[in-house]
């Protein structure tokens, strides 16, 4: 239970460490929205928790996955706007309402199934210190590794490559909307490769590389198209847009 309760917070609560680590690399007024996105987040899940029986059943048994699909979208839609934004991550309101929407909706996604696993495991009558000390050593580990990224990153003010690992994450939490479509039978991909033998996604640094950029040891077809085409559309939007204002810019001085 010990070794299980560990695994569940490095896949469920380390995305939300790692996207409070990148935004409050990117995003001033860290206050505004890691308060405002984590009180929306926690309200989000415990909505989502009470409602689960019966979302899953709308639309054939699907509806949990689809809302689930939804809200990566819409996680995903953010962290590209904050990735294709301008330089200057410093001024302006829409980057922290962007950032605390971002942070409400990873809580959403990975919160309500932590509650989930809570439940089914916690015993009311019994001794639940396993459980406890599984939750607080996952905790510790979450925030450590995301401290960490922080102090490494923060002092060096290598927002750069903050947006990029950004853009990686983004991308890895978007690619399994591919996996959910498959669960409910939209449709069927074959597996490409398979690196289990190697890193499986079953253990610790399996689970640290999957949610940090969504590895998959046996990735299908179409979760690999599904993560490159995450991938490479902000990256051409952002050029695009560098490109007009280049060209804005040009064309204002010529006018000067």
């Amino acid at each position: 239970m010990l070794t299980n309760t560990v695994v569940f917070f490095l896949r469920d609560a380390l995305p939300i460490f790692w996207s409070i680590a990148l935004l409050s690399l990117l995003v001033a007024d860290k206050r505004k929205w890691m308060i405002s996105g984590g009180i929306a987040g926690s309200i989000l899940c415990v909505i989502l928790s009470l409602s689960i029986p019966k979302v899953s059943a709308m639309l054939d048994g699907s509806g949990y996955e689809l809302l689930h699909i939804a809200l990566m979208l819409v996680n995903y839609v953010i962290f590209s706007w904050l990735y294709c934004a301008h330089e200057n991550f410093d001024n302006g309101n829409d980057l922290w309402i962007a950032a605390a929407l971002a942070l409400a909706c990873m809580i959403a996604l990975n919160a309500t199934n932590g509650m989930m696993f809570f439940a089914s495991f916690w015993q009311p009558a019994g001794a639940n210190q396993v459980l406890l000390l599984g939750a607080l050593l996952g905790l510790g580990i979450c925030a450590s590794v995301a401290m960490l990224l922080v102090l490494l990153l923060d002092p060096i003010e290598q927002k750069a490559f903050a947006r990029i690992l950004l853009l990686l994450f983004a991308a890895g939490q978007v690619s399994q909307v591919a996996n959910l479509l498959q669960q409910i039978d939209w449709f069927s991909s074959e597996q490409l490769w398979s690196t289990r033998q190697w890193v499986s996604d079953e253990n610790e640094l399996g689970q640290f590389l999957a949610t940090l950029f969504g590895y998959n040891s046996s990735p299908t077809i179409a979760l690999t198209l599904f993560f490159i085409i995450a991938l490479v559309t902000p990256l051409l939007v952002r050029r695009t847009c560098s490109a007009r204002l280049q060209n804005n810019l040009e064309q204002n001085h010529e006018t000067d």
